[in-house]
């Protein structure tokens, strides 16, 4: 079928012409026959509309076998659109009038305390989907609403968190056409995280529950999971019995009991899968650092055994995305993948306007971290002051290097942000006129900063993984496990260069000064992309 145009499938009457790669890589998946589609496509290529496109087309054809057949249009033919962040939501949303989002309950306010919104959101309600639609009340929720209107639009799009925990619940997303993964080289982490079971002094002492008398023994932790949801549910039980006036009439009391009990449901329903899906490739941590709040986690070693559970399933077919896959047979390996097609497409950006300058000054290890901040400190203030009218990014991995940096840089410029605060912050940097210096250890994805919101990127740190997590570390002793690793760090220096040159007149300087990159590049050069190599100039 002929798709000369954007508007050939119905895209936007602003895309007019397709970018370089971009029908290629449409036509690429709309042909495949592999259930799933892996594409390398760099910042620039134009990966929404990639993936939108390529659901048009499939739905297209697929509408055209039916006609002939003398059969009606398949409603199932949908796109379910997950990203990263719930920002990119609202991007693919600006770019796309025919899609719908939905996001978590807590970003909706509850109709019955609309004015207390967000402190008392449709997460808190006591309502469930089912309950009478003569009061109005759960059929006018902003979150219903929402979510049904996703679910009737051509293009659904949600965020990963939101994903899973449709795929492990209500799975009214299931069944679409075309499932369309962005960032899929992070999936894993995404992953790992819904799987995992993370526990802590604290967190049992808010919910009022025992941990077992060996705080060591994984096994005891184990077997206090399956006894612990009955607990759980008997306390759930116990607040819901007290809550007896309407929600209208509730006090700071009656919010913060129901608050609670949502609390303690969700975590109920987290152990009962936990004890589910928990087997002896599991590793456990019990963490005592902190003498006030030790920690116990439990995670599989690999998520590739959950991954058709949680994600391929899901869906007739897939496409994963990302400016960072290098190695897509790593990558199928972990995420689960048997049989897929593959594409990489080149950066449309000239490379004189994203040079990578790197400038080995420190040798940033954790034996050598404390001897070589006061080189990385020297070796950043003279960036800083080569880009004195700029806005600057800084990544520092680590919150010690933040402290640290924090700490000693001349402070007129200085911002940075906590896990609270992270989105705002984020704002005040990308739309002031002052030349802020804005100082992260997690800004490596899903940031927009084009044009003037940054013209400089430090890079304070090779990205590495933890090696002191027990999961990491009985990863990397499987085989493959150090190519796992050298890839993983490889993946996310490429995300922290590409945050500020946005589009082919956008430009924007990145500077790498740990030593560290010489060893990652030896071990990487053979899978890093040749448009991203030819941007590196070595400055001593």
């Amino acid at each position: 079928m002929e798709i000369q145009t954007p508007r050939s499938l119905n895209l936007p009457k602003k895309f007019k012409f397709w970018r370089d790669g971009q029908l290629e890589a449409i036509e690429a998946i709309t042909q495949s026959q592999k259930p799933v589609f892996l594409l390398d496509s760099p910042t620039g290529t134009g990966k929404s509309i990639i993936g939108i496109g390529s659901y048009s087309n499939i739905a297209k054809i697929q509408a055209t076998l039916e006609q002939l057949k003398g059969g009606e249009e398949n409603p199932r033919y949908r796109c379910v659109y997950v990203t990263k962040t719930k920002q990119l939501q609202d991007q693919i949303l600006k770019e796309f009038p025919m899609a719908r989002a939905v996001k978590g309950r807590r970003n909706y306010p509850c109709l019955l305390r609309e004015n207390d919104f967000p402190d008392f959101t449709a997460e808190d309600c006591t309502h469930n989907d089912n309950q009478d639609p003569h009061t109005g009340v759960c059929a006018a929720c902003p979150y219903l609403l929402a979510k049904q209107e996703a679910l009737r639009a051509p293009v659904a799009v949600l965020n990963d968190a939101y994903f899973l925990g449709e795929t492990s619940g209500p799975g009214q997303f299931s069944g679409c056409s075309l499932l369309v993964l962005d960032e899929i080289d992070s999936l894993e982490g995404s992953l790992m995280s819904f799987i995992q079971l993370s526990l802590s002094e604290n967190q049992l002492k808010r919910m009022k529950l025992s941990p077992p008398t060996n705080l060591r023994d994984a096994m005891g932790w184990v077997a206090w999971a399956d006894h612990a949801q009955f607990e759980v549910g008997r306390k759930v039980e116990s607040l819901s019995r007290q809550l007896v006036l309407p929600v209208e009439q509730w006090s700071d009391v009656e919010i913060t009991m129901q608050k609670g009990s949502k609390r303690l449901e969700n975590f109920g329903k987290k152990l009962a899968t936990f004890s589910e899906l928990v087997n002896n490739d599991w590793v456990f941590t019990f963490d005592d650092s902190d003498e006030s709040n030790w920690k116990v986690i439990f995670k599989p070693i690999m998520v590739a055994p959950y991954a058709d559970r949680y994600l391929w399933r899901h869906g007739d077919r897939a496409l994963g995305m990302s400016g960072s896959i290098f190695d897509p047979k790593s990558l199928a390996a972990d995420m689960g993948i048997e049989e897929f097609d593959y594409l990489r497409l080149d950066s449309p950006f000239p490379v004189e306007n994203r040079r990578i300058y790197y400038k080995p000054v420190a040798n940033v290890t954790r034996k050598t971290l404390w001897a070589e901040l006061p080189k990385l400190n020297d070796e950043i203030i003279k960036i800083l002051d080569k880009h004195a009218n700029d806005r600057v990014l800084i990544h520092t991995v680590s919150y010690k290097i933040r402290d640290y940096l924090m700490n000693h840089l001349p402070q007129q410029r200085l911002i940075t942000h906590t896990s609270l605060d992270r989105e705002e912050m984020l704002y005040i940097f990308r739309h002031s006129t002052e030349p802020l210096v804005l100082i992260s250890p997690s800004f490596d994805r899903g940031v927009d900063l084009p044009q003037e919101a940054c013209r400089c990127i430090i890079i304070a740190k090779m990205p590495y993984l933890d090696l002191s997590d027990r999961q990491i570390k009985a990863r990397m002793e499987l085989p493959g496990g150090h190519r796992w690793y050298n890839l993983k760090t490889a993946q996310t220096l490429v995300q922290m260069s590409g945050r500020a040159v946005r589009s082919k007149d956008d430009h924007a300087d990145t500077y790498i000064l740990d030593k560290q990159f010489t060893r990652l590049l030896a071990l990487t050069q053979n899978i890093l992309p040749k448009w991203w190599l030819n941007a590196i100039v070595r400055s001593e």
